[in-house]
């Protein structure tokens, strides 16, 4: 599980770096994207609890 744990890790920071530089240049795409990844991840965490 720790190499899963490392990719995911490395694939948020990357992400953040992603989001910190479309912040600076377009904010509506931003706040659309981060809902996009949060009601993602709620889904996938509702979908393996089910």
């Amino acid at each position: 599980h720790t190499g899963v744990g490392n990719k995911l890790g490395k694939g948020v920071l990357a992400y953040k770096q992603f989001l910190k530089s479309v912040k600076r240049r377009n904010k509506p795409f931003y706040v659309t994207a981060k809902w996009c990844v949060i009601l993602g991840v709620l889904g996938a965490i509702g979908y393996q609890i089910v």
